[in-house]
């Protein structure tokens, strides 16, 4: 729009209040014009010569036209253009003043006219991308060759990082394919929905996706588009029936088979049914090793290690070895789908934090260079985590806002909530109080509202979280006690992730301060013997702080001591400073009872500052009040 109307805002309404939105063009085509704005152009045309007219008629129906290309298809002097002031050069480079005249001279021609100057510039044109726009734009009947030239031009797009092009070269070449030729019509709808998709136009996308299926008898190409669309969708239910159908009608075929599998346990994931993920994740497997997709067998592969990592064990470093290998030397996967990428997301989940940044950075890159919307969305989603959790939490909201506006561009539903959710933790790590309170409560209905049960678990924790901060244990444990519900319905234990999602430390803490220790100690030695199966370093930290404040509560101050030192052990491995302070926020508060006051104040100042360089006010507080407790000077002790 702004190329169009050449940045005048007045012409940039007009052409808006137009329904310029509902408008589908290839990218070689000018902007339509509506009759007020064309009316004001056409009398700086009407004057030029006929001749120049059509010169510059060549000119508009160019993406970049040269006075070679021009004069190769036709054209004859510009001389009178450019006094005229229509045209200036850039070089041999044709520019026109206002890119609304090219429009309007494109608009003013016939179809028949417009579609006999696109086959002659399909002679004349030198990109092959360029040329197969011309293809389509010159012929409105079907054509086996001018399609299969379509077909490679969107190839073409698609390798350059180009969806959105990839996607219209697709749709033309489904359009111009000969309907014999069924398979290859399914085949490049197919495709045009895809890449409409990664390109962010899910509206489109679904609309191919919907139109197919409405058309399709049972069967292959009936399992292909509902896996597509399950992807599309935003209901995590719909999404899970969509795949369960696809795996009916794939049939017989090993490929489709592990295709729906694996998109059925990408919608048990969000959908939050870690076992049926898992289940789904192994069928894949089974029927990619027996199909013939190279691309399939690598995602089948990557997906087992990561339930494999989710379920509590180590990177499977022979299998994720494996996927990256086959990836590396025969595939190149988008990066969301790469082994390279989960391999990263992997290192994460264990609090590998530093080996994770690089990996999962390079994956964003490569996105955004390719042009893959969706897929560089999702990548930043657990970036912004790894850099919360890195304690670097400006950096996070930058990055969480500038993803969320791309986001609402897309319209898509499921990564705005993810990326509001991030931006929502800040508010609550950071203790404020009233943006916290109003987005736990919106957030919330509509989490309810689109059956998101996954994010129903982080916001209610969160809210626990929230109220844990602000010391009202009661109303923590309103959140918390169904957050541990929830968690054992879904099945999966998250103490993996960010403490925000830490729901059992969260819950023992709270328990303790309602001076309930015998349920907090059944929930801790639950807690405790998934630590001890899984190693990981939030667990063992967390845990450990846990047994010190029980223990502590119970007057057993040596045992207390000693899990506080293996607390604070963790945290070498454990690279999160929000941790680090609630650690020595513990240790202040088990040494004081252990009459250790200078050791006790060295713990609270430490975690005083680290809260306050965090810009975490509601936990500086707390440990401001410890330090008020022990009184006395710096440097005394007792």
């Amino acid at each position: 729009l702004y190329r169009a109307t050449g940045g005048n805002p007045l012409y940039a309404l007009e052409l808006a209040r137009s329904g310029l939105g509902d408008y589908s063009a290839s990218p070689i085509e000018p902007i339509p014009v509506p009759e007020p704005l064309r009316a004001l152009v056409t009398e700086r045309l009407v004057a030029l010569p006929e001749a120049t007219q059509e010169t510059l008629l060549i000119a508009a129906a160019l993406a970049e036209p040269t006075v070679e290309l021009v004069r190769a298809a036709g054209g004859g002097s510009l001389a009178e253009a450019i006094s005229s002031g229509a045209v200036e050069l850039e070089g041999d480079r044709i520019r026109f003043t206002h890119s609304l005249l090219a429009s309007v001279l494109y608009a003013e021609a016939t179809p028949d006219r417009r579609r006999d100057l696109h086959r002659r510039l399909a002679t004349v044109t030198l990109g092959a991308e360029e040329r197969a726009w011309h293809l389509a734009l010159g012929n409105n009947t079907p054509d086996a060759e001018i399609a299969a030239e379509l077909d490679a031009a969107a190839a073409h797009a698609a390798s350059r990082g180009a969806p959105e092009a990839a996607a219209e070269l697709f749709e033309h070449a489904a359009k111009l394919t000969p309907s014999e030729q069924l398979d290859e019509i399914y085949r490049r709808r197919h495709q045009a929905a895809s890449h409409h998709f990664a390109a962010g136009d899910i509206e489109r996308a679904r609309a191919i996706a919907e139109e197919m299926l409405d058309e399709l008898e049972s069967g292959p190409w009936r399992s292909d588009m509902l896996v597509l669309l399950a992807s599309i969708v935003e209901n995590e239910q719909e999404a899970t029936e969509l795949c369960r159908q696809a795996v009916k009608e794939a049939g017989s075929d090993e490929d489709r088979l592990a295709a729906a599998y694996l998109a059925l346990a990408i919608a048990c994931s969000i959908l939050g049914d870690f076992s049926q993920q898992v289940d789904a994740q192994r069928e894949a497997l089974v029927h990619a090793k027996r199909g013939s997709d190279r691309r399939l067998l690598v995602e089948a592969l990557q997906g087992v290690g990561i339930v494999t990592v989710l379920s509590g064990g180590a990177i499977d470093e022979k299998i994720m070895q494996q996927a990256i290998a086959i990836d590396r030397e025969e595939l190149t996967l988008p990066a969301f789908h790469c082994p390279s990428f989960w391999y990263g997301m992997q290192l994460y989940w264990l609090d590998e934090l530093e080996h994770a940044r690089p990996i999962l950075s390079a994956e964003l890159e490569r996105a955004q260079r390719e042009g893959e919307l969706i897929d560089s969305l999702q990548i930043l989603t657990p970036l912004i985590e790894v850099e919360m959790r890195s304690g670097n939490w400006d950096l996070a909201e930058r990055m969480a806002d500038e993803g969320l506006e791309q986001a609402i561009d897309t319209g898509y539903e499921y990564i705005i909530r993810g990326l509001g959710f991030q931006r929502l933790q800040l508010a609550v790590f950071r203790g404020e109080i009233e943006k916290s309170r109003r987005g736990l409560a919106e957030q919330m209905a509509e989490a309810e509202r689109a059956k998101a049960h996954w994010q129903m678990l982080a916001l209610i924790s969160a809210a626990g979280f929230f109220e844990l901060s602000l010391g009202d244990a009661r109303e923590a444990w309103r959140g918390l006690e169904p957050a541990l519900e929830r968690q054992d319905k879904l099945g999966r234990d998250i103490s993996i992730s960010l403490p925000l999602y830490s729901i059992r430390p969260n819950a023992i803490e709270t328990l303790i301060a309602l001076d309930e220790l015998d349920r907090a100690e059944r929930l801790l030695e639950s807690f405790e013997q998934h630590v001890a199966s899984t190693k990981r370093p939030n667990g063992i930290v967390s845990s450990a702080r846990c047994r010190a404040l029980v223990d502590a509560s119970r007057g057993d101050l040596d045992s207390a001591a000693a899990a506080i030192e293996r607390a604070i052990a963790g945290h070498e491995l454990l690279l999160d400073p929000f941790e680090l302070g609630r650690t020595m926020l513990v240790a202040g508060t088990v040494r004081q009872r252990a009459r250790q006051k200078r050791t006790a104040r060295e713990a609270l100042e430490q975690a005083a500052a680290i809260f306050d360089q965090l810009g975490a006010r509601l936990w500086s507080q707390k440990a401001q009040a410890a330090l008020e407790r022990i009184g006395g000077q710096r440097g005394g002790d007792l």
